[in-house]
């Protein structure tokens, strides 16, 4: 009998914002050894590795003086790294739920919820408003955000390319900006 394939990924994140350093393995223990600055975020994050039977090491540097969204926002995208493209999350689901839209919708349900923090944080009103809970904004990010994983999904699962699922993710961001800078720029 041949072996297991192992099923593990490091991450090495740089941006202006944060530097992160992720480890996953699949088949760990439930061991996580954590460091984000974000003392709830810490918690949450040890208690899915021990939940998902999985090993995750991840040292973050952010900028918290600023807030807690650029952290959290970036090890959302290097776990997403981790899991979907580096050890094929999204594979494995489409294989045992027989279904890409199936692997896709379970993906878009986890890129809404990791937006919350970052909407719950966030003072407009035209995101979960001020005063908000967090509840309120994991509903938020549920709803409004998780059809657009989806479409981020489905896209990544027909054309296999990261970098338009990154670029397409980029100009969503932007979206709410156009207008200030374009009045800037006028």
């Amino acid at each position: 009998m041949a072996a297991a394939k192992k099923r593990t990924s490091t991450i090495k994140r740089d941006t202006k914002e944060t530097q992160i350093r992720l480890s996953l393995d699949l088949d760990g223990t439930g061991t996580g050894k954590i460091s984000t600055g974000l003392g709830f975020f810490d918690h949450m994050l040890t208690l899915f590795a021990a939940h998902a039977m999985v090993d995750l090491t991840l040292e973050v540097k952010g900028d918290l003086e600023v807030d807690g969204h650029h952290s959290v926002e970036d090890t959302g995208i290097a776990l997403g790294e981790a899991f979907v493209f580096r050890v094929g999350l999204q594979g494995r689901l489409e294989a045992m739920l027989g279904s890409s839209l199936g692997a896709a919708a379970l993906l878009a349900l986890l890129f809404g919820l990791g937006h919350a923090w970052g909407l719950h944080l966030r003072p407009e009103a035209s995101y979960a408003g001020p005063g908000a809970s967090l509840l309120q904004a994991m509903a938020l990010g549920v709803a409004g955000l998780s059809p657009v994983g989806l479409l981020f999904g489905v896209i990544w699962s027909r054309t296999r390319s990261l970098g338009l699922v990154v670029l397409l993710h980029v100009a969503l961001d932007f979206l709410p900006c156009l207008p200030d800078f374009l009045r800037a720029w006028s």
